[in-house]
């Protein structure tokens, strides 16, 4: 009976959990589906099209002659307009193009972002979108001709992409000043889109934007708060477990746990309890009076890493009177002992004279030797005291050093002038192109980068069309990582269905009469070429795995046709820069010889070799691989095979296992070296037990692969003679008949 009972229990349960799971999954597809409508079909705004919508669309004049200004009441609607968006979007709409008509320029951009980003109950439509921006752009509204441009460029309304239109819009958005078209123009001249490439015009257009982030960096770290938005991530998506996860329970256990360790004396845990205060964070408020607490207690036990950030709050009058000498004295205790940030500080205040008699000579060498100990603040203004000669010689070429040096450590600081210096060759051969990388560099630091934020957390939320839109502006940008993204979302978060969403609008596909199918193929093929057209700017800015993508492209047709030789090209360029994708790739092409690539087992092999010596973690799946490799390669030219095997590989394990192993026999029994014995029986073995053991103890794990091979091989050569002198017979007995 109790038996019984227990049966039934357990079916119980297990019914219990199935029923629950099941319904979960229900549940989960049901909200997961509601999502999708929620993204799709919910936004049933009917929106009437304005009179001229296919006019202006089809228009490609650049300016209008009417001259319009803004006046009390166009700017009371714009604003009344854009606090209906979410409530009543339809109202919205009519408000901001009333406001538009008045002279309200920015109503013009606003309307093209609700037809953008698909916002309140407005879907995405693309051409509505670059109407009310084409409109913008024909009164002289630069951010309307920079957004025209986008559309141009992506060809989201119209037939087909159109660079060259996509330039002179953001040269004309650019002469009224606006910095976002300006950096898409250095870009665009750095990589030669829609234009030749131009080096000088990329510079002029990167510098200017340059000095103006430049600007920013300086002034927020000399209040030592640094530029937010540098500080931000640029997430580059892989899958859909790719996550940034908030500050969570476990971060306030762990700081829960650093107090009581505080509370406990540890010096450790005081300090950082001391920088969370100084910071600000999570529950707790930033509070000047609690971190110089912590740090006392800290630095009087002698942490180093306390006594500079006490010093520091001596030296800005932060939760203390501000007291030049007990910096000093801190600063000069934990330099002694040897901290790289307080021998900066200290060059820092013998630099600029704080609290010290000015003396430059000093300032260099502490930061000298800051520098040394990989301090980058140390290591860039040592380079500014090299380049104008302060506190010694000038050495312009030390400059360029320690600059570079700072610059690769991530000092983004340093990016400017290491541009300036390539570009004026001071300390290096000129380089204008090397110099526009760095520019490149300090203007992805730029407010614009917080949008990276942005698109993620729409990723996170699965609300893919918005996180594509942000990316593919930030693609516009020069961003690598923005590129990468865009691309890994049409390849493989937007299904063939939802690029009816992104492209709604498009003259391409809203004709009716086109049939399901063929419809279908168009948006797949749309899908995988805007994939690749991403990816390949991605690999031009120095991707090295996105050649991999667009080698897959060719090779599989995805998006265009194929090409195996295109394909092996960007294989091999990836191989080159030491990419075991790259490398497995190629042997994977030549092990096969598809699209007229002749079939090359060995150089196949070769390139298998080198994608292990790239990416040693992938023994085990190598070791599969190199298994099916050599049945290939035997099955399909057994005479090299059999001399690659036997010649080779046999001889050369021949001589390293039995020859070996008989020499050593052969030397103690000439020597009369005999094996001591082991201590105790409880003792381990030494190495003299070891080379007691039979020889097979000594053959390693390769020989023994070899050998394994070799019966496979020849027993498959058997099989395959004995299958062919069956055939000739059968053949033989048929002719007879």
């Amino acid at each position: 009976m109790e038996l019984r009972h227990f049966f039934y229990s357990t079916f119980l349960i297990f019914f219990s959990i199935t029923t629950i799971y099941t319904f979960g999954l229900i549940g989960n597809w049901t909200a997961s589906s509601q999502t999708r409508a929620n993204n799709t079909s919910k936004k049933n705004t009917t929106i009437k099209l304005p009179d001229d919508f296919y006019q202006v669309l089809e228009s490609n004049s650049l300016a209008s002659n009417n001259i319009l200004k803004p006046n009390d009441y166009s700017i009371e609607l714009y604003e009344n307009g854009s606090k209906l968006i979410q409530s009543d979007t339809l109202a919205a709409i009519e408000l901001l193009q009333k406001s538009a008509e008045n002279g309200e320029l920015r109503a013009w951009i606003k309307l093209g972002k609700i037809f953008e980003y698909g916002k309140g109950t407005a879907r995405i439509d693309n051409c509505l979108s670059e109407y009310y921006y084409r409109k913008g752009a024909s009164y002289g509204e630069a951010k309307c001709h920079t957004k025209l441009a986008f559309y141009l460029s992506t060809g989201k309304c119209q037939k087909e992409p159109d660079q060259s239109l996509a330039l002179l819009h953001l040269e004309l958005a650019a002469r009224s000043g606006d910095f976002i078209s300006q950096i898409q123009l250095g870009y665009r001249y750095y990589q030669g889109i829609g234009t030749l490439k131009s080096c000088e015009n990329a510079h002029k257009y990167y510098s200017n934007i340059a000095l103006y982030v430049l600007f920013q960096l300086e002034l927020l770290h000399a209040n030592d708060t640094g530029i937010r938005s540098a500080k931000l991530p640029m997430v580059r998506i892989i899958n859909s477990d790719s996550k940034i996860e908030p500050e969570t329970q476990n971060n306030k256990r762990l700081i829960e746990f650093y107090e009581e360790l505080s509370d406990r004396g540890d010096s450790q845990a005081q300090n950082i309890i001391g920088e969370i205060y100084l910071k600000g964070k999570g529950d707790h408020l930033q509070n000047f009076n609690k971190a110089f607490d912590y740090f006392a207690l800290a630095a009087s036990e002698g942490h180093l890493t306390a006594k500079v950030n006490l010093a520091k709050m001596y030296l800005k009058g932060l939760g203390v009177e501000q007291n030049y000498e007990s910096a000093f004295k801190l600063f000069t205790e934990a330099s002694d002992s040897g901290d790289p940030n307080a021998r900066y500080e200290l060059g820092m205040m013998y630099l600029n004279g704080i609290g010290v008699i000015k003396n430059e000579t000093l300032s260099r060498w502490y930061l000298e030797n800051a520098g040394f100990q990989g301090h980058t603040s140390a290591m860039f203004n040592l380079a500014n005291m090299l380049r104008n000669g302060q506190g010694g010689e000038r050495d312009i070429m030390a400059a360029f050093d320690w600059m570079d040096r700072a610059a690769k450590l991530g000092y983004r600081l340093a990016n400017y002038y290491l541009a300036e210096m390539y570009y004026r060759g001071e300390g290096t051969e000129k380089n204008c192109e090397l110099s526009v990388k760095h520019y490149k560099k300090v203007v992805e630091l730029g407010p614009w980068r917080r949008n990276f934020q942005k698109a993620f957390q729409y990723w996170q939320n699965k609300n893919y069309f918005q996180s594509l839109i942000i990316y593919e502006n930030l693609a516009e940008l020069g961003y690598e990582v923005a590129q990468h993204n865009a691309a890994t979302i049409y390849e493989k978060f937007i299904k063939i269905e939802d690029m009816e969403t992104v492209l709604n609008g498009n003259f391409n596909f809203n004709n009716k009469s086109l049939n399901a199918d063929l419809k279908k193929k168009m948006l797949l093929f749309e899908k995988q070429n805007r994939a690749l057209a991403y990816y390949y700017r991605s690999a031009n800015l120095g991707s090295v795995e996105n050649l991999n993508k667009i080698g897959d492209a060719y090779f599989f047709g995805k998006g265009i046709e194929k090409n195996s030789k295109i394909a092996l090209k960007n294989y091999l360029s990836a191989s080159d820069q030491r990419n075991a994708r790259g490398s497995f790739s190629l042997g994977r092409l030549y092990e096969r010889g598809i699209g007229g690539i002749s079939k090359d087992f060995l150089l196949a092999k070769r390139y298998y070799d080198l994608s292990l010596e790239q990416e040693p973690n992938s023994d085990f799946g190598m070791m599969i691989v190199y298994t099916k490799w050599g049945f290939n390669f035997c099955w399909n030219q057994p005479s090299k095979c059999f001399y690659e095997f036997i010649t080779r590989r046999i001889k050369d394990a021949f001589d390293y296992n039995f020859k070996t192993y008989f020499v050593r026999k052969i030397s103690k029994l000439r020597n009369h070296i005999k094996p001591t014995e082991p201590s105790s029986p409880n003792s381990k073995a030494s190495g003299n037990d070891v080379q007691r053991k039979s020889p097979l103890f000594n053959i390693d794990f390769e020989f023994l692969i070899i050998i394994i091979s070799i019966f496979i091989i020849s027993t498959l050569l058997i099989i395959r003679h004995i299958k062919k002198t069956l055939n000739q017979r059968n053949n033989n007995i048929q002719r007879n008949r």
